[in-house]
């Protein structure tokens, strides 16, 4: 079967409107067949993934907990007030940070949406006195447990978490389980889960176009847990999210346990790059490394997707026709961040589908609604990081799952609102040459 036949068995009639690529194969002429039917893979993903507003009967509350990288009103990366902003039905009732300044620029910043927001300097007051349905949990992930655990016993019904989701591996299961337990969805802000590029290509894989996935690469790993866990949950995503079995890796250099402040390298000293191999149930097995520049590969019984960038271009290469044909996907907009009002609406749906109410749940058909990062996908991208350190400190012998080691702690380098720093104005004084190191990954 030729590609172009595969791939447009995916979504055999794309809008009119999908941009179209040049579409190349090992020969010196162009198959226009394959072009199109690439477009309309690329078409379905795009359609499922765009911003909607999600429609709900009533009003949701929102607490925001750790503000410090939501204090403009411009559409981003992390500013996840932005992305709430512009959700119909969605107040944000009060907020806490560990800066009095802080929190006042962000009531200031945002009054013009949603009035006079209450602050709050206590966690548990913010919770007592607003009650809200969801919390959005973007402190330092030093505190993410303790907080997500608070909420989810005072009532919340669901949770929007920053990433990365902790710092040990008993730390994850504290979160998992608090919010399994109460059936409170939990959406783990890994962002491609929403971003339109990558849904493209997710369908691309799950359409068949490559055949029976065999194994992923990634390159690139600026370091292993706190960045790392994007490029772990996008080879899950496009490899259909199997479940790890084992893993081996080395660290590029020793992990230096607690930051010790300026030069700014030790940042990268905290949680060092790695290569590793990850051998999956299925049979399947992905490696990661951080050399060369951001790629990811997926390797299948009739092809290979190649990515090239965070999704900037991707072709396919069918292995029965010879033909390499570049998929044609979407465009993200800058200054839109449709990722983020997409995970928004996700978690919305998820809430207002039967979230979780704080209270443990025993009859047998209760299940909780489930978000595109959702327990087991922030399980898994998590649980990797950590399977890769434990690894490294047995000189890279083989770890397997259920990993036993739950308590090694890889610790983040400050954010800006953590305690001690209650007024570093985090991530507009990183930029501007603080100690308070912000990766361009995100």
């Amino acid at each position: 079967m030729r590609l172009g036949r595969v791939l447009a068995h995916i979504a055999p009639s794309p809008p009119a409107a999908t941009r179209q690529h040049a579409t190349w194969s090992s020969s010196s002429s162009s198959s226009s067949s394959s072009s199109a039917a690439a477009a309309a893979a690329a078409a379905a993903a795009a359609a499922a993934a765009t911003p909607r507003s999600p429609a709900h009967p009533t009003s949701t509350t929102v607490a925001i907990i750790g503000c410090h990288r939501q204090l403009k009103q411009d559409l981003g990366g992390h500013n996840f007030a932005s992305a709430l902003a512009v959700t119909p039905g969605v107040q944000v009732v009060g907020v806490f940070d560990h800066g009095a300044t802080t929190r006042a620029r962000f009531a200031s910043c945002w009054s013009s949406v949603w009035g006079e927001i209450p602050t709050f300097d206590d966690v548990g007051e913010l919770l007592a006195a607003t009650k809200p349905d969801i919390i959005v949990c973007a402190l330092r992930q030093t505190e993410h447990a303790s907080v997500i655990e608070l909420a989810v016993e005072s009532g919340v019904r669901g949770v929007l978490c920053d990433k990365p989701l902790c710092t040990s591996l008993s730390e994850c299961d504290r979160i998992t389980g608090a919010c399994t337990a109460a059936q409170t969805p939990l959406l783990l802000a890994l962002d491609r889960r929403w971003n339109q590029r990558w849904r493209a290509l997710e369908a691309v894989v799950a359409g068949n176009a490559i055949g029976r996935v065999l194994s992923a690469s990634a390159t690139g790993l600026p370091n292993t847990i706190n960045h790392g866990c994007h490029f772990y949950d996008a080879v899950l995503m496009l490899m259909g999210d199997p479940e790890p079995a084992s893993a081996t890796g080395l660290l590029t250099s020793p992990c230096l346990e607690k930051w010790q402040g300026p030069p700014p390298e030790q940042a990268s000293a905290m949680d060092p790059t790695s290569t590793a191999t990850v051998f999956f149930e299925n049979g399947t097995v992905a490696t990661f490394s951080p050399a060369g520049g951001m790629g990811f590969e997926v390797v299948g019984s009739e092809g290979r997707l190649c990515v090239f960038g965070d999704a900037m271009r991707a072709s396919v290469y069918s292995n029965s026709s010879g033909e390499l044909c570049e998929v044609a996907l979407p465009d993200e907009p800058e200054g839109e961040w449709r990722p983020g009002l997409a995970m928004v609406a996700d978690l919305l749906d998820a809430v207002h589908a039967g979230g979780g109410d704080g209270k443990s749940r025993a009859a047998a058909d209760a299940t909780v609604a489930t978000t595109r990062c959702d327990c087991p996908g922030a399980r898994r991208a998590t649980e990797i990081g950590f399977a890769v350190h434990n690894s490294s400190a047995a000189e890279g012998h083989r770890v397997n799952w259920p990993l036993a080691e739950r308590n090694r702690a890889i610790q983040s380098y400050p954010w800006g609102n953590q305690r001690g720093q209650e007024e570093t104005g985090g991530y507009d004084v990183a930029r501007e040459g603080s100690t308070n190191i912000n990766s361009p990954w995100g």
